[in-house]
């Protein structure tokens, strides 16, 4: 460990005692995000709700025979007399999002598209369950070469007021961080210096996708629709 080398004589055990004497513990990975839509054909007559923890897995895999599981992560409802919000005119049916976990953690947790559909309860109101987009997020459990280089960051430093230590705090509270970059001084991506002296900027790169929603007005059919992201 002290040679900065992962040579394989270290067992994972031998390098979780290790390191934590700086207080750092394995990170365990991360479950998978997806979003589910549950449809129906006929128009709907009352309000359907979908509660939390509302399990659907895929279906068995063809080599392995391996599933898995997902549960909603909040309730949503269709509201009956908003039906016309709800059709989808592509699918033809009426169709309620609803965002779920994985159950399992790692990278097999991200399955592909139209997977997730298998409804591990009965479906009421709702004739068929699925996801239209693939399932991101899933990581796999911290490895050995990767607790090595987190623990050397820790001895590197550890004051949130020095680039190492905003670098530890980074790996060690948010998972989801994959690499970081400190900008600072006269770096041109530090665009705080002019009004913050000795300002840090740090950039992050995750996996956590972010939903951003923007109400712009329609002028009419063919015209361009500015966004801003």
């Amino acid at each position: 460990l002290l040679s900065l080398q992962d040579d394989g004589s270290f067992t994972s055990q031998d390098i979780d005692e290790f390191v934590k004497n700086e207080g750092l513990l394995r990170l365990q990975g991360g479950r998978s995000r997806v979003t589910l839509v549950f449809s129906r054909a006929a128009v709907p007559t009352v309000d359907l709700t979908v509660r939390a923890n509302f399990p659907v897995s895929t279906l068995p895999d063809e080599v392995s025979g391996s599933t898995v599981t997902f549960i909603t992560s909040a309730d949503a409802t269709l509201v009956a007399a908003q039906a016309s919000a709800y059709f989808n005119p592509v699918t033809q049916r009426y169709e309620l999002q609803v965002p779920a976990i994985s159950l399992a953690t790692g990278i097999d947790a991200n399955i592909g598209p139209n997977r997730a559909k298998r409804p591990l309860r009965p479906l009421v109101g709702f004739d068929s369950v699925s996801n239209a987009d693939g399932a991101i997020g899933g990581r796999a459990s911290e490895t050995n070469s990767e607790l090595i280089e987190r623990y050397f960051v820790s001895l590197t430093g550890t004051s949130p007021t020095t680039i190492d230590g905003i670098t530890k705090i980074l790996r060690n509270l948010y998972p989801s961080v994959i690499d970081s970059y400190a900008v600072y001084g006269n770096n041109s991506l530090n665009v705080r210096s002019a009004t913050d002296g000795g300002a840090i900027d740090v950039y992050t790169i995750g996996d956590i996708p972010t939903t951003i929603t923007e109400s712009v007005v329609f002028t009419g059919v063919g015209q361009v629709l500015p966004l801003k992201r």
